[in-house]
C-alpha cells in the first residue's frame, strides 16, 4: 500500500507583549505574596501560591504555540503544541472534502463567505499563507495554513482541479 505521511511544523511568532506579560504577572504575583505575608498572614499567601502554580500551568504555555501540520494521504489533521510540552487537536478534515485551495490573496477566494476563519500560521511570512476553504451545509470555513514546497505538494496531488496556485 503506498500511503502518504508527512508532518510540518510551524511556530508562532510571539507577540512582543509575550515577555512583558509575563515579567507583568510574576511582578504582580510576588507583590502580592509579600503584602499578604505581611498583612493577613499565611493563608491568603497559599492562595496566591496556588493561583501562581495555575497561572503558570494554563496562562504561560499559550503564549508559546507551534503549529503541527499532519497529511496522511487525504486527511489533513492540525494540531497545537504548546510550550513542546502539551499537545491539542484543532481540526481534522480531508482534503476530497475541501472546495478550494489557493493563497490567501487570490482573487478565487471573492465569492465566499465564511461563517469562521482558523488562523493556524506563524504570522511572520504573509505571502506563504494558503487558504483551504471547507463546507458543510450552507456554512463555509476558511483554514490558514503557512505549508512548505513538499506540503503544497501534496495539496497539489490530493486536491486535484480545487487547488489552485494563484
Amino acid at each position: 500500500m503506498n500511503d502518504t505521511f508527512y508532518e510540518q511544523l510551524v511556530q508562532r511568532k510571539a507577540g512582543p507583549l509575550a515577555p512583558v506579560l509575563k515579567v507583568l504577572i510574576l511582578c504582580i504575583l510576588a507583590a502580592a505574596l509579600v503584602f499578604s505575608l505581611l498583612l493577613t498572614g499565611f493563608w491568603p499567601a497559599i492562595i496566591i501560591i496556588a493561583l501562581a502554580f495555575l497561572l503558570y500551568y494554563f496562562v504561560f504555555p499559550l503564549l508559546s504555540v507551534e503549529f503541527e501540520y499532519t497529511i496522511l494521504n487525504y486527511d489533513v489533521d492540525i494540531d497545537a503544541v504548546y510550550s513542546k510540552t502539551k499537545r491539542k487537536r484543532k481540526l481534522s478534515f480531508d482534503l476530497r472534502t475541501a472546495e478550494l485551495i489557493a493563497p490567501a490573496g487570490s482573487g478565487a477566494l471573492y465569492p465566499y463567505r465564511f461563517a469562521k476563519t482558523y488562523d493556524f500560521t506563524s504570522h511572520s511570512r504573509p505571502d506563504q499563507i494558503y487558504s483551504v476553504i471547507l463546507s458543510s451545509g450552507q456554512t463555509q470555513l476558511q483554514v490558514l495554513m503557512e505549508p512548505d514546497e513538499t506540503t503544497l505538494r501534496h495539496f497539489r496531488q490530493w486536491g486535484g482541479s480545487r487547488f489552485q496556485n494563484s
